[in-house]
């Protein structure tokens, strides 16, 4: 038998002729089921060993209510392997690490397969996944994928953690696509945190360049979008909202003072 490691994808698949459950008995695909044969979901074990499977449609059944396979999908490796990583050794700026790594393949290997794959299951990671993940994907060589993770990183502005937002600005500054800055401009009118804010322009600032101006000049605005990541991850307990509010009246000025001292 084999073991299932949840959480999977799953299919709903049809079974007509069996499997026999007892001699002479054959079990056929429960009715409630068959307007799903087909479809595709994420399977999640409950505590009391019933498996939830939730559609990509948004329908959910059960386990119990039809039959079903596991997907041998890569994406959802990938995001267990995020937890492991996050446990075992973080997130942090300049840190290597298999997951990022492993994500960047994928995506160049599979293209839109691969977005589309880890964008699904994003909503059910935890801040820390979800932030690091948009960063690796702002970083990923794939030009193929340009206008999905586009799509993507706007959607995460609006993500209820901070981090998130703030990893979902860096990756769209690192898209390197103008048509991102209605957006970012759209992300400050919302944004509660000045420290927030203050990025969002920097990379607005990054993304309306001379972009026929000196390398040098385009090379310490990058920087300067890049320094914010290392810094915003030095305020502690990134999910703390008290934290980012202190990040956001205390440290400012040495923020920005900071930016300056690169650019001399």
């Amino acid at each position: 038998m084999t073991t299932i490691t949840y959480p999977t994808r799953a299919q709903i698949v049809d079974v007509t002729g069996g499997p026999e459950i007892s001699p002479g008995i054959v079990r056929r695909t429960p009715e409630e089921s068959r307007p799903h044969i087909g479809k595709q979901g994420l399977a999640e074990e409950m505590p009391d060993g019933s498996v939830r499977i939730t559609l990509d449609d948004g329908s959910i059944i059960w386990g119990s209510e039809c039959w079903w396979i596991p997907i041998n999908d890569h994406a959802a490796r990938l995001m267990r392997l995020a937890k492991a990583v996050a446990i075992d050794v973080g997130f942090a700026p300049g840190t290597d690490n298999r997951y990022r790594d492993a994500l960047r393949l994928y995506v160049e290997e599979r293209g839109a397969v691969a977005v589309g794959g880890v964008e699904r299951l994003l909503p059910q990671q935890s801040a820390e996944v979800r932030a690091a993940t948009l960063i690796y994907l702002g970083d990923v060589d794939s030009p193929e994928t340009l206008d999905t993770r586009l799509a993507l990183f706007v959607h995460y502005l609006n993500d209820d953690a901070p981090e998130v937002r703030d990893a979902a600005g860096l990756a769209l500054a690192d898209l390197d696509d103008v048509r991102a800055v209605p957006h970012l401009l759209a992300a400050i009118d919302k944004e509660r945190f000045a420290t927030l804010r203050n990025f969002f322009g920097l990379a607005v600032e990054y993304l309306q360049r001379d972009r026929n101006g000196p390398p040098v000049t385009q090379m310490v605005q990058r920087s300067s979008i890049k320094h914010h990541e290392v810094w915003a991850r030095l305020a502690g307990t990134a999910s703390d909202l008290k934290a980012w509010e202190r990040l956001s009246d205390e440290a400012l000025m040495n923020f920005d003072q900071s930016i300056a001292d690169e650019g001399e």
